[in-house]
């Protein structure tokens, strides 16, 4: 009797295990379909993909240095010996290193779109990283802040819906 249940074991594993590769090879499918699609429209969405990148990247930045910044805790003055510690406290580095690689998208988009269409993409930003602050970091957001959010996003709309990216 324990034979047997062992042979039907192992046959059921042997079912789950190949369910499962079945759903590891549809998902590399899809994923593949999707990145091909993304290559092959790169130069179509690119600047809209370095602004994104660079948006991300400044918001991670900003959670990143909040987050360290409790840990390192009030600084009083410039000549306090926090600002050492705040430098080489781990989240507020990698909060920097991260805006840095922001930096590096940004210029690239800059490259193909005007200041003044690109620049209201940082507002994006500031709603995400309003957003974030309140899930990750306990912070309060007042209906007053909805509604500035809700404000910024139709003026974002505006303003990128009326330009043209360069080429």
């Amino acid at each position: 009797m324990k034979v047997v249940s062992v042979k039907a074991e192992i046959q059921k594993k042997s079912f789950y295990g190949r369910i499962k590769n079945l759903q590891m090879h549809c998902y590399n499918f899809f994923l593949e379909l999707l990145l091909y699609n993304i290559i092959m429209n790169a130069k179509k969405y690119s600047v809209y993909f370095y602004l994104f990148i660079s948006i991300i990247m400044g918001v991670t930045a900003q959670i990143l240095m909040k987050y360290g910044m409790k840990s390192v805790g009030h600084i009083n003055n410039l000549f306090s010996i926090k600002i050492i510690y705040m430098f080489f406290n781990v989240f507020v580095l990698s909060g920097i290193i991260f805006y840095l690689i922001s930096m590096f998208f940004w210029i690239n988009a800059l490259s193909k779109i005007d200041l003044s269409a690109a620049y209201p993409f940082v507002s994006i930003g500031i709603i995400i990283t309003v957003l974030l602050a309140a899930i990750m970091l306990s912070e309060t957001i007042t209906i007053q802040r909805w509604i500035g959010i809700f404000i910024i996003i139709i003026g974002v709309y505006i303003i990128v819906s009326t330009h043209k990216v360069n080429k």
